[in-house]
């Protein structure tokens, strides 16, 4: 017998199809037929996410929890449009369930499970008895985790692992209900009672075990490698294990994990704990007085932001990584502001083979916020502090750059940029500073001197003229912060803010930096490509000399010129290279052709048979063409081949950021670390 894939497309053909295919009864227990049907594969997939090799070892998978428990299960992969277009989910698995045939009896007993194969999102329903087989909540967990496997197995390792699910929680009822029925020592069949404190420690165990089955049993994978594998499995002593106030079982002390480690991450019940210290100092880098400082300084934090962050130092990493540890002391320890756990936690490693530091996210908003920028914006300042072993300040410095991420959107915003959300009016701001000095590059005298030249060349021509210099770009790039910095400080003259804006960004000492030219109204109007790109030419030349000073001088004089004739007039050293280059390449050149020229003068000499052009006895001439005088070479001429040497790139050193990552309880966050 051959089976059919079977995908829904429409209802009614599948309908159609099923009716009027035979019924047969291969390889299938005696009166099979009357129980289910093998006519069409129970894992399908509308695109191609599943080769052929892995929807059969899931149908064989499928068949054989049929044969064994009595309860069908069918499995679908559909893109995220096919299942919006059948109403969702739910109803594209009752489509496929009813369709395909599936089901056990005539109930119809079975399971199916749904997969977006593009965000990994999966649920199970369960038809006919099937519904009273496995808890309702085992299933919520089972979905809640199915996600997570999509991006290291694919598509096959989320239907692989619902099955493991699947078939584990029936072979633990399975073994329960034979143990039941077994008579004790008197012959007699135990009867079993429970109480509400007795079915809640079943339950807990019954999603122990599973995980742990979930980890070894059922049929191999395709691939060899099986998707529900967890490597940080514990075996746990129960003369050490304790549970917290939200029902959690922990580990305790003695184990290879930190005693406060759940017994079982996979089920664990999140809880907010408002009493929990926000220090946990067990490396013991900090002194009692700093810790102190820092729990007032993020009890107020908490307070005025609502965002919780967390610092927990260790001497290891218990084998999981920075990372992990970092994500799991957030979240198994009731920590997160709202109902969205927002926050983040700094883990610090003191292994002296492993040190290093990891911060991990939490949280819509917090997420949202620690980008790449600003996760290397936040390290920096720790990898400075931390090699030098102040730690201390280190971390003081960290909440602060935190509050600014959280109000302002960066760490090291600038102190102009307007809070996260408020309004913004654009207004002429007299008092801004036309030389703002924030990076330090300038003298007292110096500033004075610009200022005076500024104010110039703007009465002069009408227009706002303003230099300003920064450290960083604050997590933008040059033209949004010129911009940016234009506006929010109130530059420009009139009501079409006409001005012109030179913004350099250096750090003090540093060899070089960088400079945008930025305009506005009327100030735009002679700044034209060339006119920019010379002027910042100009001013670069200079940062990279070390003339900071000159550079801008330069600018006000480029400016000046500028306005006046409509131009940026190129330099006087421009000038003296084209003279030169041009003098010697005439040299160069008119000394090649003479040494050419002169290599091809000869002298000449007599030619015999040189008078056969005439005719003899007259003073005819042959034709030219009959007589060949001599040979030449015909010289082509070929064009140089020129060559475009790319421009090269460097790559500095920076932080290993993660955008999305999960921890050992499955929750989603966001990170970035250092080794120091």
């Amino acid at each position: 017998m051959k089976k059919v894939r079977c995908i829904t497309v429409s209802i009614c053909l599948l309908l159609t199809l099923f009716l009027v295919m035979p019924v047969l009864s291969c390889a299938v227990p005696v009166r099979a037929e009357e129980l289910w049907s093998e006519d069409f594969y129970r894992a399908a997939d509308s695109g191609d996410a599943l080769s052929d090799a892995e929807m059969d070892d899931l149908d064989g998978i499928c068949l054989d929890i049929v044969k064994t428990y009595q309860v069908d299960l069918g499995m679908l992969s559909a893109s995220s449009a096919e299942i919006e277009e059948h109403g969702g989910f739910e109803a594209l698995a009752q489509d496929q369930y009813e369709s395909c045939g599936y089901g056990y009896g005539e109930n119809k007993d079975g399971f199916m499970v749904v997969c977006d194969r593009e965000t990994g999102e999966t649920h199970i329903y369960a038809y006919g008895s099937a519904a009273g087989r496995i808890d309702e909540r085992y299933i919520q967990f089972a979905e809640g985790n199915l996600p997570g496997y999509l991006e290291q197995y694919g598509v096959y390792g989320v239907m692989y692992a619902s099955s493991k699910y699947i078939r584990d929680e029936l072979e633990k009822q399975a073994q329960a209900q034979t143990e039941k029925l077994q008579p004790d020592e008197t012959g007699e069949t135990e009867t079993l009672t429970l109480t509400p404190e007795d079915n809640s420690e079943q339950e807990q165990n019954t999603a122990e075990t599973a995980a742990a089955s979930a980890a070894g049993a059922g049929a191999e994978a395709v691939s060899g490698t099986d998707p529900t594998q967890n490597p940080a499995q514990n075996s746990v002593q129960a003369d050490h294990s304790y549970t917290d106030e939200a029902g959690n079982m922990r580990i305790g002390e003695g184990q290879d994990r930190p005693a406060w480690y759940p017994v079982s991450p996979e089920f664990f019940t999140f809880y907010h704990d408002e009493t929990a210290p926000r220090v946990v100092d067990r490396a013991d880098i900090l002194t009692d007085e700093t810790e102190r400082k820092l729990e007032s300084r993020l009890a107020q934090f908490r307070s005025e932001r609502n965002r919780d962050l967390v610092i927990y130092t260790d001497t290891s990493s218990y084998g999981l990584g920075h990372d992990v540890m970092a994500a799991d002391f957030f979240d198994f320890n009731g920590y997160g502001c709202t109902d969205q756990y927002e926050g983040a936690c700094l883990f610090i490693c003191m292994d002296p083979d492993d040190r290093g530091f990891y911060t991990s996210a939490f949280g819509p908003d917090s997420r949202e916020l620690y980008t790449y920028d600003a996760a290397n914006a936040l390290d920096d300042v720790l990898y400075d502090y931390f090699v030098a072993g102040e730690y201390g300040e280190g971390l003081s410095q960290w909440i602060e750059l935190f509050d600014n991420l959280y109000v302002k959107g960066f760490p090291t915003a600038p102190s102009w940029l307007p809070e996260r959300g408020a309004s913004f009016t654009r207004t002429h701001n007299n008092s801004t500073p036309r030389i703002n000095d924030e990076a330090g590059l300038y003298s007292e005298q110096e500033i004075q001197e610009l200022t005076q030249r500024a104010k110039q060349i703007s009465e002069k021509y009408g227009i706002d003229v303003a230099i300003e210099t920064a450290p960083s770009l604050y997590g933008m790039d040059v033209d949004t912060f010129s911009r940016l910095y234009y506006e929010y400080n109130g530059l420009g003259y009139g009501d079409e803010y006409d001005g012109i804006l030179l913004t350099i960004i250096k750090k003090p000492g540093e060899y070089d930096g960088w400079c945008r030219v930025y305009a506005g109204g009327k100030g735009a109007e002679k700044l034209t490509d060339v006119n920019q790109k010379r002027m910042e030419g100009f001013v670069r030349d200079d940062l990279d000399g070390e003339h900071d000073y000159r550079a801008a001088q330069e600018w006000l004089h480029h400016l000046d010129h500028m306005e006046r004739t409509g131009r940026v007039s190129r330099s006087l050293a421009y000038w003296i290279f084209m003279i030169l280059l041009g003098g010697g390449a005439g040299t160069i050149t008119g000394g090649f052709s003479l040494l050419s020229a002169q290599g091809r003068m000869e002298t000449p000499k007599a030619q015999v048979n040189a008078d056969q052009y005439l005719v003899p006895n007259s003073l005819q001439l042959r034709s030219p063409h009959a007589v060949m005088t001599g040979s030449h070479t015909v010289r082509k001429y070929i064009p140089p081949v020129t060559t475009s040497s790319s421009g090269r790139s460097s790559s500095g050193g920076g932080s290993s950021y993660s955008s999305s990552y999960s921890g050992s309880s499955g929750r989603t966050h966001s990170g970035s670390g250092r080794s120091f």
